[in-house]
């Protein structure tokens, strides 16, 4: 049941969110709206994009040893750390608006959680 639940809002979640095409880059600007946003799909798309940067960057390290450019706390980082650390990223750096939203996340964690 819960299931099920989960799925129909998943549905409707999606069905009310606005499409952009697949060509379309997410950009900081968008990103930034979409995580200061009340509502809770905005608030899903917030966190499941920044949850996904952050598995990228450690599937990189962990299967090509890459590095990654931040460091993680010891506590770790939940999707409302890293919404807080981009969201004030992005409202001291207005000019950025227009780059795509990766380096904006990429810049905010790396400034927020530099490595010592």
């Amino acid at each position: 049941m819960l299931r099920a639940a989960t799925f129909f809002v998943f549905c409707v979640c999606v069905s009310v969110s606005p499409i952009r095409s697949a060509s379309a880059e997410m950009t900081v600007g968008m990103l930034a709206e979409v995580c200061k946003s009340h509502e809770l799909p905005d608030r899903q798309i917030c966190g499941t994009y920044l949850l996904g940067v952050m598995d990228a960057f450690k599937h990189s390290a962990t299967q090509y040893g890459a590095k990654i450019p931040f460091c993680y706390p010891k506590s770790g980082l939940s999707a409302e750390d890293m919404s807080l650390a981009f969201r004030l990223w992005a409202s001291t750096n207005p000019g950025q608006k227009d780059k795509a939203a990766i380096v904006g996340v990429v810049t905010a964690m790396t400034e927020r959680f530099p490595c010592h």
